[in-house]
């Protein structure tokens, strides 16, 4: 036992660039890190506008029975699925109807004068895509409740989505990057 040596083993001696990292390589990091965060927003925000319309929106229709199957069947054929019609007894049935929110809108299938009914400041959107219903039918538009003179469009209440998305964004962020330091 006498005879056993020790031998001492070095550790392989590091480089300098690879004990540290290159300073492009973080750059290059955060760069794709950026890009990644602008094309998940680019996302979130497009996906919903390219990919809405109307599903199962409730409208209302008044008129002879035949018209109003006709109509249905013409609704349904041009946006299926898009809308769940209801019928209603008279033109201001459907009215009330459209004030107290229970549809967006409606249709009055009178022989004389047809009407689409609406209430643009519940939903700009939907009130456009019942005006375009109207065009086929030549029916007029009445618009029960229209926006403000100040904003005809609606624009006002459109233009709050990307700061709501963008401030609901920024806070979870910063949470992310002050958490991953000090779990990481």
């Amino acid at each position: 036992m006498d005879d056993i040596t020790t031998r001492e083993v070095a550790a392989p001696a590091l480089s300098p660039s690879a004990a540290t990292a290159h300073p492009g390589h973080a750059a290059t990091r955060v760069v794709l890190g950026l890009t990644l965060v602008v094309v998940l927003l680019f996302v979130a925000l497009a996906w919903p506008a390219v990919r809405s319309g109307p599903r199962d929106l409730p409208i209302g229709a008044v008129g002879p029975a035949p018209a109003v199957e006709q109509a249905v069947a013409g609704v349904q054929e041009r946006q299926p699925g898009g809308f769940e019609v209801r019928t209603y007894a008279d033109p201001a049935a459907l009215e009330q109807a459209v004030l107290d929110r229970e549809v967006y809108g409606g249709l009055v299938l009178d022989p004389v004068a047809p009407t689409v009914v609406t209430a643009s400041a519940a939903s700009p959107a939907v009130a456009q895509v019942l005006g375009q219903l109207a065009v086929p039918v030549g029916a007029q538009v009445r618009d029960l409740r229209p926006l403000p003179a100040e904003d005809p469009r609606g624009a006002g209440v459109a233009t709050l989505g990307l700061p709501l998305a963008i401030g609901g964004l920024a806070p979870a962020a910063a949470l992310v990057l002050l958490l991953g330091r000090r779990t990481g």
